[in-house]
């Protein structure tokens, strides 16, 4: 039994299962195609820039900063039976940058956003059915500024056993 007060709870978030963040999970592969010479890495519980991970105001503790135009692969071997994730441009660049996201179950497409800009709202992916899956794979692609300020967060990226 825990005894919190109701003044120091900011937010409950109520999964359905047991939790397994991709952050905490070592990446199979990372592969980043720069548009410019610039490299940028995949950041784990940070944006891309090394800030917190924020959409439109609201900060995340979990999820994976990336750039555009990358590829991230985590292997599941079956474990898990759902995605889940909040994605959006971070706060960072000030309303600029533009990209799409991407979601592959062992090579499939299973979710594709809409061009995604720095002024859209956070979007919550559709739980994502991946039971009996070997893989998962996380896109960032460029859009219409080739990859300027496409600092893409996957907040809350978590898996669902």
């Amino acid at each position: 039994e825990i005894e919190i007060s109701s003044a120091a709870i900011s937010g409950l978030w109520f999964c359905g299962g047991r939790v397994t963040y991709l952050s905490d999970l070592k990446a199979e592969s990372y592969k980043f195609t720069p548009y410019l010479p610039q490299e940028w890495p995949l950041r784990t519980d940070r944006s891309v820039q090394g800030g917190p991970l924020r959409l439109r105001g609201i900060e995340y503790p979990k999820g994976l900063g990336l750039h555009s135009r990358c590829e991230v692969v985590y292997r599941l071997d079956g474990r898990y039976r759902q995605f889940q994730a909040t994605i959006g441009i971070d706060d960072d660049t000030s309303g600029k940058g533009s990209s799409t996201f991407e979601v592959l179950v062992d090579g499939k497409s299973s979710y594709k956003s809409p061009l995604l800009t720095g002024m859209s709202p956070a979007v919550g992916i559709p739980p994502v059915n991946v039971s009996k899956a070997r893989t998962l794979t996380l896109i960032v692609d460029f859009a219409t500024l080739g990859d300027i300020q496409d600092h893409a967060d996957w907040c809350q990226a978590l898996l669902l056993n």
